[in-house]
């Protein structure tokens, strides 16, 4: 039982990873877009 409970702990870890990084390649690409605007 508890190898299936590290298991949950693991994929909710990767998840929450996956999410940062998408919330860390939106930013990126919102600057990105800003610094272009400010440009022309």
């Amino acid at each position: 039982m508890e190898q299936i409970s590290i298991k949950d702990e693991e994929l909710q870890i990767l998840k929450s990873g996956i999410v940062f990084k998408k919330k860390l390649l939106s930013v990126k690409a919102g600057n990105y877009n800003t610094v272009i605007k400010k440009k022309f």
